[in-house]
């Protein structure tokens, strides 16, 4: 399929934060590049993050749940083997 593409430069959410401060929600749907956005340290800080994961590279659920479950609370919603939507709140 013909297709237009374009090439961005990436911004990380520590650098979002340090520029502007603190990130009081995330909304993610990038089709697969969630995982080095959520993998930034300034995830931790975020109250609530809604979005959707994909199997990219043979990730699943519980790799999801590794890299955010330490801070937040996550519920899914969606086929197991995603994509899948997700929420994750802060715990406090």
């Amino acid at each position: 399929i013909p297709h237009d593409e374009q090439v961005v430069a990436c911004v990380s959410l520590s650098a979002i934060r340090r520029k502007h401060g603190p990130i009081s929600f995330l909304k993610i749907d990038c089709e697969g590049c969630e995982w080095s956005a959520l993998d930034d340290p300034a995830v931790a800080d975020i109250p609530m993050i809604r979005g959707e994961w994909h199997p990219t590279g043979g990730k699943t659920q519980a790799d999801l749940v590794a890299l955010l479950g330490k801070w937040h609370e996550l519920s899914f919603q969606g086929p197991i083997a995603g994509p899948q939507e997700f929420a994750a709140v802060r715990r406090w």
